[in-house]
């Protein structure tokens, strides 16, 4: 994974604070506003807020011990980057908005396929200042906010038929624990919903605590079709390659093996897996 150049030093402070022990504890501090943060699995996850006139995106591959800025072209430009939903460790939304000149807030969205490493700006507008936004998946979201206390709240709806899922998809009876080496099973529930053939290869990706962003990829079975009236399970063994003691994801996606674009993966499902001595 390719990493982000890290923050200067802006009074920037991060520390494991202390021993191990149950409840909340402090793990970062930073100078500036953070009023978001969202986690995908165990390891990955992305925070938003302000740092003195910029709207700043940070992303961490380390459970939330160190953070890195994530550029994107409206961190001058916004009035306040106010929420953000990730759907995977690739894909997901930010929305913020912009002051005009007369005092009322203009919707603007920023979308990554890429885990943040590129932000695109997306051209729909409206008179809202968002405060929230929830996706269920690829294809269907929303956002909510306000105006002024004149004008009503508003619901956004962002709906793209082509990106609707195409094959129900679920990891099932999966195990919590194993050894690094251990050989692991199990079951993948696959339902098509398109009414037509779909052709696919199963792999899975794996990613972990050490080092920061480690990932690996074992390709299960390539050159698979998935009848259109398909449902069933279908059992899943891999050989787990080694790996060092710590909480990992593994997700298991359907769709050409080792390509991670999103707009090419048809389905996709993980499971936390914790590697004990």
């Amino acid at each position: 994974m390719r990493r982000l150049s890290r923050w200067p030093l802006l009074s920037l402070i991060a520390w494991l604070a202390g021993p191990a022990r149950a409840g909340w504890s402090i793990q970062w501090e930073q100078s500036g506003l953070l009023t978001s943060i969202d986690f995908v699995d165990p390891g990955q996850g992305w925070s938003r807020g302000s740092l003195a006139t910029d709207c700043i995106i940070q992303g961490s591959t380390d459970a939330g011990c160190t953070w890195e800025i994530q550029h994107h072209p409206l961190r001058h430009e916004l009035s306040s980057l106010t929420t953000i939903d990730m759907l995977s460790r690739r894909e997901g939304w930010a929305i913020g908005f912009y002051l005009l000149i007369i005092g009322e807030p203009e919707t603007h969205s920023l979308h990554t396929t890429d885990g943040g490493r590129s932000w695109t700006e997306d051209p729909f507008r409206a008179d809202l200042a968002p405060v929230h936004a929830s996706f269920v998946d690829e294809g269907t979201g929303w956002s909510a906010g306000y105006h002024t206390m004149f004008v009503p709240s508003k619901v956004l709806r962002y709906d793209e038929p082509s990106r609707k899922p195409k094959l129900a998809f679920e990891a099932r009876d999966t195990p919590a624990r194993a050894r690094g080496s251990d050989t692991i099973h199990y079951q993948l529930r696959v339902e098509n919903l398109t009414g037509d053939e779909l052709p696919v290869d199963a792999w899975v990706q794996i990613t972990g605590p050490e080092p920061p962003g480690f990932e690996t990829a074992l390709v299960l079975r390539t050159g698979i079709t998935v009848p259109a009236d398909h449902s069933g399970l279908h059992p899943v063994r891999i050989a787990l390659p080694g790996l060092s003691p710590g909480v990992y994801a593994l997700e298991t996606i359907l769709g050409p093996a080792e390509v991670v674009d999103p707009l090419r993966i048809v389905a996709h499902d993980s499971f936390d897996l914790e590697i004990v001595p």
